[in-house]
């Protein structure tokens, strides 16, 4: 009887964490200063930063959620969707290789900017919509402009 209850505990469990994959879909959003952006610095900084993140402030709760969550070593892009909602989404390295050449520049002399679509996690940040991707499904280069924040 025990064992039966222990088993229902765990399914119960089990389905109660059940995780959310959605389907993302918006174009590559650039920002011109971004503190968050630490995941190409050399392992010596990233082991200090996680070293040193439980003392950081409530202002940078981001780079703690980073740090507890593994995302600090992980690359990540911003998309807006069309309701104009920013997401940060980051991505396994093979993927990150496939968008990380694209130029806000060069988009923009171009009139283009870059739709994505992609299957992500949500990670329920407080404050931010946060996603790690499972699947990149599409890039796509589009008429269009491209959109960023200073």
């Amino acid at each position: 009887m025990k064992y039966t209850l222990f088993l229902l505990t765990v399914f119960v469990s089990l389905i109660s964490c059940k995780t959310e994959v959605k389907t993302l879909e918006g174009d590559l959003y650039f920002k011109l200063i971004d503190p968050y952006r630490v995941f190409d610095a050399p392992d010596s900084v990233l082991k200090k930063i996680e070293a040193t993140s439980s003392l950081v402030n409530k202002d940078n709760e981001v780079l703690k959620f980073m740090v507890e969550k593994r995302l600090l070593r992980k690359p990540f892009i911003r998309i807006i969707d069309d309701n104009g909602e920013i997401k940060i989404v980051f991505l396994n390295s093979a993927d990150y290789e496939k968008i990380k050449d694209y130029n806000y520049n060069e988009l923009i002399k171009e009139n283009k900017k870059i739709r994505v679509r992609v299957e992500g996690l949500d990670l329920h940040h407080k404050s931010l919509k946060v996603y790690e991707t499972s699947k990149l499904i599409a890039i796509e280069k589009i008429d269009g402009k491209t959109q960023r924040k200073k």
